[in-house]
């Protein structure tokens, strides 16, 4: 009976309630399945026959651990779901810049990890009224908060801390995440599975429900599932890996998709709102295990 290890963190240390159906799927074709905290020093790794990264959330706070980790499974010869190379090449947002060179579509953004920047004098040069501050390393919107020509003085010196300590980007703001909202569009091996559209708070930023915004299964226009599917390809082009699972977070802008975010390590997957969902990704397990 094949032994599955559902990497999460401390404070998930049951999993996040949305990946009940995942687990209940395995289950049901017989795998012994375990929530196991990606950095508890007491754990052998070597006795699972596959570890599926999910929900690690806060792998962005001990970085050089967490790939410290991926280094010790790949020196074992542990199956990863993702692959450990795409991860790694994951984990750093200025992926986001890469995927622009080559043609997706992505919001204008400034990278600013290992440069001096001035913040009030970026919004000027860019014409921004307003722009988005954020790590290029995060989860759950740590360190995000929103800037205006008025206000970039004030966040100056946390700005400068932060790029310091592990990076910062900045992104200009756009009003669809409120009017209209951020698409989720969830892929398996490549083949589009389902999306949900989420709408942050009235006065916040952040979609995520914790934070008070909203999210519902929608179906999304053809034309928008093409352009999501062919930024997985240029990831594929780039590392040699198609996502074995990956949340392609964008906005729409007329009839064009611009991704926001390209989710493989730990992603929420959103089981609950697709009926099939879990036993697509399970079929996937069973294959990497075979």
């Amino acid at each position: 009976m094949p032994l599955i290890a559902l990497a999460t963190c401390f404070e998930q240390a049951n999993l996040y309630y949305d990946e009940a159906p995942f687990v209940a799927e395995l289950q049901s074709r017989d795998y012994e399945v375990f929530p196991v905290v990606w950095n508890s020093p007491e754990i052998d790794w070597q006795c699972y026959d596959m570890i599926v990264i999910r929900n690690t959330w806060d792998y962005h706070l001990q970085a050089e651990t967490f790939r410290a980790w991926l280094d010790y499974l790949d020196e074992h010869h542990i199956p990863v779901l993702n692959p450990t190379d795409l991860v790694r090449w994951n984990m750093d947002k200025s992926y986001l810049q890469i995927l622009a060179d080559k043609g997706v579509k992505i919001l204008p953004t400034v990278f600013a990890k290992g440069e001096t920047i001035n913040l009030k004098e970026t919004l000027k040069a860019k014409n921004w009224s307003q722009a988005v501050v954020k790590p290029i390393m995060s989860a759950s919107g740590d360190n995000t908060w929103i800037i205006t020509p008025e206000t970039a003085d004030e966040f100056q010196q946390q700005f400068d801390w932060l790029n310091g300590q592990i990076g910062m980007m900045i992104q200009a703001f756009a009003p669809q995440i409120h009017d209209e909202g951020e698409y989720s569009l969830v892929f398996f091996d490549g083949v589009y599975s389902h999306a949900v559209l989420k709408k942050p708070a009235k006065d916040s930023l952040l979609a995520h429900e914790e934070h008070g915004g909203s999210l519902q299964a929608i179906s999304v226009p053809e034309h928008l599932i093409m352009q999501a599917q062919g930024a997985l390809q240029v990831v594929e082009d780039i590392t040699g890996i198609m996502p074995t699972y990956a949340r392609v977070d964008g906005l729409r802008d007329g009839d064009d998709f611009i991704l926001m975010e390209l989710e493989c390590i730990e992603p929420e997957l959103y089981f609950s709102r697709a009926k099939d969902a879990s036993k697509k990704l399970v079929n996937l397990v069973a294959e990497a295990i075979s």
